[in-house]
């Protein structure tokens, strides 16, 4: 799978990590992949069950590269990529009703104002999420979420070396 050259992507353990804790619930669901990079966190749920997944990346270059490694993959049929800003595309995606069971995000690490703002959107926003749908976050260990919404809660935290993985779900 190529990868874009000047991205951080996520690490194969941190990759395991996350997959390992997701193995029983992928199959069948919807996946957001935000902040998608080279999309290689949603061509691996689509490649361990997951229905469809749908991809964010504001860079054209990344963005093709996401079509391309789709192709290779085997998974084009399966898999949407929408070239534009994390928050300009949620409202989209809500306009047409979409719904996911599990949102990734994985934004450059020093830009936690737009994890912010995504994570505003999809804890506040139109339902993006099914019922007990989760919000996946990858984040560097040092940095904490300061501006997480109050109608998230984080039920799981995991550090892998110098990332860290937040899980939220919505609040009953």
């Amino acid at each position: 799978m190529k990868a874009p050259k000047d991205e951080r992507p996520t690490l194969g353990r941190v990759r395991q990590t996350l997959f390992d804790i997701l193995a029983a619930g992928l199959g069948g669901t919807r996946f957001l992949d935000l902040f998608a990079g080279s999309g290689a966190v949603g061509i691996e749920a689509l490649s361990r069950g997951a229905e469809r997944a749908t991809f964010i990346e504001a860079n054209p270059y990344n963005a093709d590269l996401i079509r391309e490694n789709l192709l290779r993959c085997g998974f084009s049929e399966m898999g949407e990529v929408i070239c534009a800003e994390v928050e300009r595309a949620l409202p989209r995606l809500a306009q047409r009703g979409e719904q996911f069971q599990i949102a990734f995000l994985d934004p450059p690490y020093q830009d936690l104002a737009s994890l912010e703002r995504a994570l505003k959107i999809l804890a506040e926003g139109p339902d993006l999420l099914f019922p007990g749908g989760m919000i996946i976050v990858q984040r560097s260990r040092r940095k904490q979420i300061e501006g997480s919404p109050s109608s998230l809660e984080v039920f799981d935290s995991r550090s892998i070396g110098e990332s860290a993985l937040d899980f939220f779900r919505k609040r009953e």
